[in-house]
């Protein structure tokens, strides 16, 4: 099973990058960008992303769908260039893809776990919160420690 992650943009430069690196755990990231007069679609490519172009918008709705199109995976979580999706969130459709709250677990912390730290060294968090987040976020608990990832 795969999951595919399709985001649509228009002038997300200053956000783009954050975006992406919150969904690298993703079998697949495709970028639709919408005629951004910024380098929007280039730091998306430079980060991996498969990026394509729309010249016109033809309304919110049909441009998901157009994204939607382009997606190979079994799944797709289709979200804005904006938003980070959080470790909660990612950890959750992990859990759901491998049926096992520890092995969402464990791929959430192994590919997000450096960005996660330093977000929490940056606004002063405690990183077990954010740990104890990410657990309630699998969705169920495992009988092992943390959901035996550790």
């Amino acid at each position: 099973m795969s999951l595919t992650v399709a985001i649509i943009t228009r002038n997300e430069s200053h956000v783009i990058a954050r975006c992406l690196e919150s969904v690298a755990w993703a079998d697949e990231v495709i970028v639709l960008d919408s005629a951004s007069t910024d380098d929007t679609a280039d730091i998306a490519r430079k980060l991996g992303a498969r990026v394509s172009t729309s010249t016109e918008w033809p309304g919110f709705g049909p441009q998901k769908n157009r994204a939607l199109d382009l997606a190979t995976g079994d799944w797709v979580l289709s979200i804005d260039g904006g938003p980070l999706v959080s470790l909660a969130v990612a950890t959750n459709v992990l859990a759901a893809l491998t049926g096992s709250a520890s092995g969402g677990l464990t791929i959430a912390l192994d590919a997000l776990g450096t960005t996660y730290m330093q977000i929490a060294a940056q606004t002063g968090i405690n990183p077990a919160l954010m740990h104890r987040v990410a657990v309630i976020g699998a969705g169920t608990l495992d009988s092992l420690p943390h959901n035996g990832a550790v």
